[in-house]
């Protein structure tokens, strides 16, 4: 249980961050299509946060796997070293910066959702919820390329 906890607590701050990060970046960019980008990513960081708390307080309960030591230090690790949690405070000042951590969010959201998709029953709905974040991640490649930026 403590490893599901650990992952879906570190997946609703990811989001919640998320959520600020797209939020906030569009409001300060002058950008149309970067602020239509920015804008429903922020309301699908909502939506799957709201999800993920809803997750953790239907299955917590009900929950039980075991997993052994090497596993929980290996998630430990993943969290530690998170580049999206262990930044509080993101100073943007180019395009460029604020795509790496659009990027790094959505890449790490992944991680996460691939080792919870590993531990708890399909029916859950994490997979569908896996394919939103790689469609995610997939948006922002194509905003990248189509403005030139590597």
């Amino acid at each position: 249980v403590y490893v599901l906890e650990d992952l879906l607590n570190t997946l609703i701050e990811l989001k919640t961050r998320g959520f600020a990060f797209y939020e906030g970046y569009r409001k300060s960019s002058e950008d149309a299509k970067l602020k239509e980008l920015f804008g429903e990513l922020a309301i699908e960081e909502k939506n799957h946060e709201i999800f993920y708390r809803g997750i953790k307080k239907r299955i917590l309960n009900d929950f039980e796997a075991s997993v052994d030591d090497e596993y929980k230090e290996y998630i430990d690790n993943l969290i530690s070293y998170s580049f999206i949690i262990s930044n509080k405070d993101f100073s943007i000042k180019t395009l460029n910066e604020a795509l790496t951590i659009a990027e790094s969010l959505e890449k790490e959201t992944i991680i996460f959702m691939n080792e919870i998709n590993g531990i708890v029953d399909e029916r859950l709905g994490f997979k569908v919820i896996l394919e939103e974040e790689k469609r995610h991640l997939l948006r922002i490649y194509k905003y990248k390329k189509e403005q030139g930026i590597r």
